[in-house]
């Protein structure tokens, strides 16, 4: 993880950073420059003709500016949420243009929860410096789908107690399934279990022992 910060240079020689591999990544780079463009062009377009141009977007011009190489190498998986985006722009992001950098070039692991982020945006923009701090772990944790579905409906909550549960993360995915039967139980008591990190380094153990409670 890592956030972003650091100067203007910083900032655009990092999402520089992000549209040089994606350039590299597509098998026809003009391909890549038209399919970017094409998009970039449109959304301008759309923008200026519902007045989110004049709203939303130049308003935060200069913020954006330096992440707007990123921005553009992302402009076709961006396409499908920048309505929303575009939306939520001029409340949220100086939140989230700290992350900036960070959000676009993790944009690839990222995107499946973009819907459930957009949609708890009020949660999830408060608290992106434990989200990036910890997104690593959260990705082990959502790539087991079932389990993921099981928690889903506590992300909201458990987001606003990610500084405190996050660094036990890491300890307690290896017990993942051991877990899944007990989770609305953990999650009731989340507030009295994390002070104690050796419970998440037992949680084996522990469960074993009292898993029939």
């Amino acid at each position: 993880g890592g956030g972003g910060g650091g100067s203007i240079t910083d900032r655009l020689l990092r999402s520089a950073g992000v549209l040089l591999e994606r350039a590299i990544q597509y098998r026809d780079p003009f391909s890549f420059v038209y399919d970017q463009t094409g998009i970039a062009l449109r959304v301008a377009g759309e923008t200026a003709a519902s007045g989110v141009l004049l709203r939303d977007v130049l308003p935060n011009a200069p913020t954006l500016l330096t992440h707007a190489p990123g921005i553009y190498a992302r402009a076709t998986q961006l396409d499908a949420y920048l309505e929303d985006i575009l939306l939520l722009l001029d409340g949220y992001l100086p939140l989230v243009e700290p992350h900036l950098d960070t959000l676009i070039a993790r944009f690839d692991d990222i995107e499946p929860h973009v819907p459930f982020c957009l949609e708890h945006v009020d949660i999830i923009a408060p608290h992106l410096d434990e989200l990036i701090l910890y997104l690593d772990e959260i990705l082990l944790f959502a790539a087991h789908v079932d389990f993921w579905e099981d928690v889903e409906p506590a992300l909201p909550f458990l987001v606003t107690r990610l500084k405190s549960l996050g660094p036990h993360l890491e300890a307690l995915f290896p017990h993942l399934y051991r877990l899944r039967p007990h989770l609305p139980v953990l999650i009731r008591h989340v507030d009295r279990l994390t002070p104690h990190r050796e419970v998440s380094k037992n949680a084996d153990v522990i469960l074993f022992w009292f898993g029939w409670l």
